[in-house]
């Protein structure tokens, strides 16, 4: 997704401006997001911090930001001791 940071967006921070943009996003998803390398400014890594100049291209790859797909897996486990209330297991 290509988002485009005009005058009126000017030394606005860029994890505002993400905010702004992507309401389908919690902020702190947004910032997960921007420190997994999911957002580029001008083809730049930026901190959440870092102030808009107002002429910037924002690149926002989302599939950064998909959790990897889990696959359950048998691993034999020995059970030493187990109760209604406790289980140990080595």
């Amino acid at each position: 997704m290509t988002l485009r940071a005009g005058p009126e967006d000017r030394g606005l921070r860029l994890d505002i401006f993400l905010a702004r943009h992507l309401v389908q996003f919690t902020r702190s998803h947004i910032q997960t997001l921007n420190r997994s390398g999911g957002v580029l400014v001008g083809n730049r890594q930026e901190k959440a911090g870092y102030r808009l100049r107002g002429d910037e291209v924002i690149e926002v790859d989302l599939e950064t930001s998909r959790a990897p797909s889990l696959e359950p897996q048998d691993i034999p486990f020995r059970i030493v001791y187990e109760d209604d209330v406790l289980a140990v297991i080595e």
